[in-house]
């Protein structure tokens, strides 16, 4: 189970537990609180700026919310992590179409701690201290930055009334 919660009561008591054992008394508040922080993280960068209905924000907030629904459930498998796919592809193609920019890196470094995350789950030690959950905090973090950073251009090319806002606009997730 690589969800925050089950990481979280794994890491407190030391050992595994079944899901009723009460003697969690830290874990479960505080993966509650890590769970509301990420909820409201992704609900104000997906509610953030509302006027940008692109089809790249779109992907961008759809990303954010797989990513978020698989570390927030209080059982998510490794079977669960197949809904990575698509925010694996579109972290790839921005990383690879935007070669050489700085904000494209983001994406290739966050692909590879997903990867790095998912392998090293099949040595138990790491599996045990959630790297797969890790690694998609890793994809989900640069999902928000690039929802931020989308938003920003969008808010700025509007300001300014360019023509160039629709170029803008889409060279933004990279």
């Amino acid at each position: 189970n690589q969800s925050v919660q089950a990481v979280a009561i794994r890491t407190e008591s030391g050992r595994i537990i079944e899901a009723h054992d009460k003697s969690n008394d830290i874990a479960r508040p505080l993966s509650a609180v890590i769970n509301l922080l990420l909820f409201l993280m992704a609900t104000w960068v997906c509610f953030r700026n509302r006027t940008n209905d692109s089809a790249h924000h779109s992907l961008l907030k759809i990303c954010v919310v797989i990513l978020l629904m698989l570390m927030i459930s209080p059982v998510s498998w490794i079977h669960n992590f197949v809904l990575v796919v698509l925010p694996a592809a579109v972290a790839l193609g921005a990383w690879r179409s935007g070669a050489g920019r700085p904000s494209s890196a983001i994406f290739g470094w966050a692909l590879l701690g997903y990867l790095a995350g998912s392998l090293l789950a099949w040595i138990d030690w790491f599996n045990y201290f959630g790297s797969t959950l890790w690694g998609t905090f890793f994809l989900w973090a640069a999902f928000i930055r690039a929802a931020l950073k989308n938003g920003e251009s969008t808010r700025q090319s509007s300001e300014a009334g360019s023509a160039e806002a629709p170029k803008l606009a889409a060279s933004a997730i990279l």
